[in-house]
């Protein structure tokens, strides 16, 4: 199932974004480079590898079928390590230092990543956020160590699953996560996918 398959004309990820992710493919990243410049993102540099202008533009369209070929014919294992991979270096707001508010932060912060319409599509001053590229959906379990987040972004399954385990692990070492019901992931037949984090 394709993911893009929706209207996100006029959405836009941020070069600083894709150029972060690119640097998570490591020993892959010629791979990755070779997909991204098939789909015109960024301009070949030294050896081939992509460059990106942190300050471009980048449809996202574009992008998440990048994603996708790549999770396709290199395998989503490769791809859960590259949304592992992207919390690693991250700075993390004052107040950042549970597992409940680093998992709830998933969804504006990915907003905030794109813009719409020349806007970026969450703003942190009023809480407004622009519809359009999916959702990472945080619900707290009552009473017991678990969280939920049904997730229906544009990227592909394997790197949401990979970025909500790395996001879970670094506030909270003993959280087990795992896709619930993958048989009806939204890469294969479904269109919503849930996480669910216990610890």
């Amino acid at each position: 199932m394709m993911q893009h398959e929706g209207n996100y004309e006029g959405i836009f990820n941020t070069g600083l974004g894709v150029k972060v992710i690119v640097q998570a493919f490591g020993p892959f990243s010629a791979l990755a480079s070779a997909y991204l410049l098939e789909q015109g993102i960024g301009k070949p540099g030294p050896e081939g590898l992509v460059v990106i202008d942190e300050n471009e533009q980048i449809p996202a369209k574009l992008f998440a079928i990048a994603l996708e070929r790549i999770a396709k014919e290199v395998g989503e294992n490769v791809v859960i390590q590259v949304g592992q991979h992207i919390p690693k270096n991250a700075k993390f707001p004052p107040g950042m230092d549970t597992i409940e508010k680093a998992l709830a932060s998933l969804d504006p912060a990915m907003h905030l990543s794109h813009w719409k319409n020349g806007k970026r599509m969450f703003d942190p001053a009023t809480g407004a956020m622009q519809e359009g590229i999916g959702h990472f959906r945080y619900r707290k379990v009552e009473g017991k160590n678990e969280i939920h987040i049904d997730c229906d972004t544009l990227y592909p399954c394997a790197m949401d699953f990979g970025l909500t385990k790395a996001m879970a692990l670094r506030f909270q070492p003993k959280a087990h996560v795992v896709h619930e019901n993958k048989d009806k992931c939204r890469d294969v037949t479904g269109k919503t996918c849930r996480y669910v984090i216990t610890w």
